[in-house]
């Protein structure tokens, strides 16, 4: 077997790798500087959401029916979906807690109507958080798109590399 090795020999170049390895265990602790520093890279774009009314699949469901009777009496019928009032689209606030092994949360919409129905959960995941599409009226709004991703990634690196040149 044949191999390449290097050793680096310069102080300088291992306190900057050391310094690297910190920045990722505040990332992957998914707690505080990292979760406020992307908090404005991805907001904008779950906002965009909410304006193209569309999830990572495609455009979200019409209202029903019977609800756009509903909302056409009260004088709302030109309203977007799930804009009604506003509230869910703004109840987007940091997830400064650690989520799944390997996942990071940076945002978390925790959204319930006065009757503590889960209303952000239903829309974004179905009433059981199953992701499931038998609802006929999962909207999907916490995702982020290709443009989001892009724009989380060169921000990682920037909070990464911050400081260390």
């Amino acid at each position: 077997m044949a191999d390449i090795s290097a050793k680096l020999d310069s102080k300088e170049i291992t306190e900057f790798l050391g310094s690297l390895s910190g920045s990722v265990r505040d990332i992957n602790s998914g707690k505080g500087k990292y979760v406020r520093a992307m908090y404005p890279v991805i907001f904008p774009d779950v906002i965009k959401h909410f304006d193209d009314e569309m999830g990572p699949d495609g455009k979200w469901d019409h209202w029903s029916f019977q609800y756009e009777l509903f909302m056409m009496k009260i004088g709302k019928g030109d309203n977007n979906i799930l804009q009604d009032t506003g509230r869910l689209r703004q109840s987007n606030i940091l997830a400064l807690s650690q989520g799944k092994r390997g996942e990071v949360r940076l945002l978390v919409n925790k959204a319930k109507t006065k009757d503590n129905f889960p209303y952000a959960l239903h829309h974004d995941e179905g009433v059981d958080g199953s992701k499931s599409s038998h609802l006929g009226n999962s909207r999907p709004f916490m995702w982020l798109s290709d443009s989001g991703l892009e724009l989380v990634a060169a921000a990682t690196l920037d909070f990464m590399l911050r400081g260390k040149a």
